[in-house]
């Protein structure tokens, strides 16, 4: 038995439903299985799966291997196989997701011959609900070529998925330290952490990764992400730790610039997530607490995300307005997203919204979230207490102006530009 060219990660945790069809779609033909090796972690399961893995272990002994470990997230399942992977190159698998095995079998052969840092390939999308095929080909680089780390930038190479990645096994064992446990979205921390080190890209125009989207339990969900609203802010200050410990005296701008990039992609999944949870003091605290730790940890890149990020401006907005409305009555005049955003956040910190007005006529009588939607001409007549505030996040002054022209009291009006940075 040589050397194996490829070692490919599963993280396995009770995925006793999907996991059988998973690893058949690793059995190749002919030599090929000799190869490359399959790690599978079980990661604590208390279901079938390590049923399941080791009789793929019995069949094909020389290719799938089972580590069990106690439950610590997928990041320790991708610590624990990186640590004791033997290929050439790695490449991860999600333990309810499968491979093109044919795709899988021209990856192999193409990898003999490589020797760049971070190949790219193809992968598809697996909608559960209605069977849909989305065939996902990113990044402008042309097939077969070699490129340097010195030609980086965001026109060529996107932020890299960690499904459409294949990366040099020495590359993830440098400097390597483990990935974070106990929680969601360490693969953003796992592509991080391989672009780094990286220096030499290419492309390979084949499927592989085939990625199942919707089964229960999915972080990406918006159940999962409510769930885990404070993952990806935690994935983010691990990349920034591992950036400020790397040495960066020879490191090209072109790479800094990429780098950020790909933490500010994690960065603005974070500020999202924000609004999905159901705690609204807490976020407020999560919030402030993980901005302040950015700008500690790298200022020069928080400057940037107060400068670029929607959501970051709209819960600085959101807070600042809340703590000056107080317990006092409320009008939100805007139902767009940044209006329903407002909503949730002025009732989780205990305003007292009693109604929203819109300039969408379409929208008048109905309701948003138990809250009744007003036509703007009515605001003074049936809420005259009541402070207005401009849920707009484009045409504010416009509001502002109309509200001026229904004989609104000036002080009564709370604009979102007062709380800009």
């Amino acid at each position: 038995m040589g050397e194996k060219i490829l070692s490919i990660s599963i993280a396995a945790y009770n995925v006793e439903p999907y996991l059988e069809r998973t690893l058949q779609s690793l059995v190749c033909d002919g030599d090929v299985m000799d190869k490359f090796e399959v790690l599978i972690i079980d990661d604590g399961s208390v279901d079938g799966t390590a049923s399941i893995a080791r009789k793929y272990m019995e069949n094909y002994p020389n290719t799938f291997i089972m580590i069990q470990k106690e439950n610590g997230g997928h990041g320790s399942a991708l610590t624990a196989s990186i640590s004791r992977a033997q290929g050439r190159y790695f490449k991860m698998l999600d333990g309810d997701d499968w491979y093109e095995t044919e795709g899988l079998q021209q990856l192999i052969i193409e990898l003999e011959k490589m020797d760049a840092d971070i190949i790219l390939s193809y992968y598809k999308r697996i909608y559960e609900r209605d069977g849909r095929i989305e065939e996902i080909v990113r990044h402008q680089l042309i097939a077969g070529k070699k490129y340097t780390v010195d030609c980086l930038n965001s026109s060529l190479l996107e932020v890299i998925h960690a499904h459409e990645m294949t990366v040099r096994t020495a590359v993830l064992k440098k400097q390597f330290f483990p990935l974070t446990e106990h929680c969601a979205y360490t693969d953003d921390e796992y592509v991080f952490w391989a672009i780094l080190h990286a220096d030499t890209y290419m492309k390979l125009p084949i499927y592989v990764y085939c990625y199942r989207i919707g089964t229960e339990g999915q972080t990406v969900t918006t159940e999962g992400r409510k769930k885990h609203w404070r993952d990806a802010g935690k994935v983010v200050l691990a990349m920034l730790r591992r950036y400020a410990a790397c040495d960066k005296k020879n490191m090209f701008e072109l790479k800094k610039k990429y780098l950020f990039e790909a933490i500010y992609h994690t960065v603005e999944f974070q500020y999202a997530n924000y609004f999905l949870a159901e705690n609204i003091s807490e976020v407020e605290r999560d919030f402030e607490g993980f901005n302040s730790r950015l700008e500690t940890m790298n200022a020069e890149f928080y400057e940037w995300i107060k400068e670029n990020n929607r959501d970051y401006k709209w819960l600085k907005q959101l807070f600042g307005a809340a703590h000056k409305i107080g317990n006092r009555e409320c009008v939100i005049f805007g139902m767009g997203a940044y209006g329903k955003a407002a909503l949730k956040i002025f009732r989780g910190k205990g305003v007292s919204v009693t109604a929203c007005a819109d300039n969408d006529s379409r929208l008048w009588n109905t309701e948003i979230n138990g809250v009744t939607v007003c036509e703007p001409n009515t605001i003074k007549l049936e809420y005259p207490q009541a402070l207005v505030f401009i849920a707009a996040s484009k045409h504010g002054s416009a509001i502002y102006r109309q509200l001026i022209g229904m004989d609104i009291d000036i002080t009564k009006i709370i604009n979102n530009e007062e709380y800009n940075e």
